[in-house]
């Protein structure tokens, strides 16, 4: 499907649950590499190997490793931040969403938890300030996709894709 419809699409390679680093966390470096490669392949020149903006020792390790896949294959490299909310004063409220996704209740031991991860969007002037000096290729790459971006969205409507519904109903009174 990816084949198929990657006309315009512009592609990352992911967070640390993205394909490329799980197969570099699980130690397999070669795969990561073969499976960067198949991305370039589909996408071309708008395929990205991507390193998070996150301090866990995790993700320093692989972006460290990301960044060794880069120069192994000429595709480019991008810094981002894994944002799930908005607002840092936002996590509690992710907290509770993540146990009604997951049934489980805030106080449950060992339930799925994205405290310890700072999940917030960040503030491009720090993302910048910790990568600009030792990558600033990662900065300018951020601003050439931004660059070739053209959003537009119509604000003060229901944005939701047509389909089909049974008759005498419309789409509103349906869903």
């Amino acid at each position: 499907l990816l084949e198929k419809y990657n006309e315009g699409l512009i592609v990352l390679s992911a967070c640390l649950g993205g394909e490329i680093a799980e197969k570099i966390r699980n130690e397999s470096y070669e795969a990561a590499k073969e499976t960067a490669m198949w991305y370039r392949s589909v996408f071309g020149d708008r395929y990205y190997l991507e390193v998070q903006d996150h301090s866990t020792k995790e993700q320093i390790e692989t972006n460290k490793k990301i960044l060794k896949l880069s120069k192994d294959t000429g595709i480019p490299c991008v810094v981002t931040s894994d944002a799930h909310y908005i607002n840092e004063s936002d996590q509690e409220a992710h907290e509770i969403l993540l146990c009604v996704g997951t049934s489980a209740f805030l106080s449950d031991e060992g339930r799925m938890s994205l405290k310890d991860y700072h999940l917030h969007v960040t503030d491009p002037h720090d993302v910048i300030s910790r990568w600009g000096s030792e990558h600033p290729d990662l900065i300018t790459t951020t601003k050439a996709i931004a660059d070739r971006c053209d959003v537009s969205i119509e604000f003060g409507k229901i944005l939701i894709p047509h389909f089909p519904v049974p008759k005498g109903e419309t789409e509103k009174s349906y869903l």
